[in-house]
């Protein structure tokens, strides 16, 4: 589907209730961490609630989106071989983040090793399967450095690589200033964010590693939002899966938009969609009749900070400049 996902109701309850009763009949559940740079969502994802849900719904194995080649490390300290603090000084000697935001690589490995405990309360496993991110070329390398280098030097501003806005202002720049660069060169670094995208959103390898792991077993997959592909590849291969997306507020559910020259929908196609600082659930227009039928739904109940259909403000944030410049279509 090339449309995004509609929020269309409310679901009564809480979101234990909620997705015990529509994730029971599926094989996997897809939990989209969609800011893992927020403590609400990092905090949430890893949380006892989610993993006493997961586990209610019938879930033996848990996948979340940490390097594959650190998996060994957390199987050590699931297994007991390894305690909590040689856990941590390992996990955080070997593993970086790219978009660290309010989360640093400590709090990422505490958030982790806290997911692994409450797991293994409900006796469930923790595996690492993230096959990682594709590497662009030395000449690729070169061309996203100069094309930077002209953001800063048209604008003034110097980018600050720590900062997800600061990161996400000169990209956003630099895609509506096609002047920037010569047009050879911008065409080139439209195809080589094209390339590297599309190589990001095939989850063939990490659908493998899945399968490695959890031989078949009713499995939880904690990874960045939007992977439909993951979600398409478990459907053909005929089994069935509940994508619940996590938001740390209502209207950061419509901030996603299509990714401007790059002909990629970024905004992910969850069943159900919940809203941490309100504690609330709601279910999208992809969620079938067999997951809505346990649910009472209160049909046309929107987050109380969100926008219907993207489009009209229900309750509207105040002015943010900001806001209105990063992420207006």
């Amino acid at each position: 589907m090339t449309e995004r996902a509609q929020i269309t109701g409310q679901v009564e309850g809480s979101f234990n209730h909620a997705v015990t009763r529509a994730g029971m009949a599926s094989d996997y559940i897809l939990v989209g961490d969609t800011d893992h740079t927020l403590f609400s969502v990092r905090g949430f994802v890893s949380s006892n609630e989610m993993m006493r849900t997961l586990a209610e719904s019938g879930v033996a194995h848990v996948c979340i989106e940490m390097p594959a080649y650190l998996d060994n490390l957390a199987q050590r300290y699931q297994n007991g071989e390894i305690d909590r603090a040689e856990f941590l000084r390992n996990f955080e000697r070997d593993f970086s983040l790219a978009n660290p935001g309010e989360i640093t690589v400590h709090d990422m490995a505490e958030s982790i090793a806290n997911t692994m405990d409450n797991a293994k309360q409900y006796g469930m496993r923790v595996h690492f399967v993230d096959p990682g991110l594709p590497l662009p070329t030395a000449e690729e390398n070169a061309l996203f450095k100069e094309a930077l280098q002209a953001y800063e030097h048209a604008t003034g501003e110097k980018v600050d690589y720590r900062s997800r806005e600061s990161v996400d202002d000169a990209v956003n720049y630099i895609r509506n200033h096609g002047d920037l660069l010569p047009p050879e060169k911008m065409q080139a670094l439209r195809d080589a964010s094209q390339r590297l995208l599309n190589a990001r959103l095939n989850d063939q390898n990490l659908y493998s590693n899945i399968q490695q792991a959890t031989h078949g077993e009713k499995t939880a997959v904690i990874y960045g939002s939007r992977h439909d592909d993951l979600a398409d590849r478990i459907k053909r291969d005929g089994h069935s899966a509940l994508v619940v997306d996590i938001y740390d507020e209502g209207r950061a559910f419509y901030r996603q938009r299509e990714q401007g020259a790059e002909k990629v929908v970024v905004n992910g196609e969850p069943d159900l969609v919940h809203v941490v600082d309100e504690d609330n659930t709601y279910v999208t227009d992809r969620a079938t009749d067999a997951e809505k039928a346990g649910l009472t739904i209160n049909q046309g109940s929107m987050p109380a900070n969100g926008y219907f259909l993207g489009i009209l403000p229900i309750d509207p944030p105040g002015p943010d400049p900001s806001f209105q410049h990063r992420y207006d279509p």
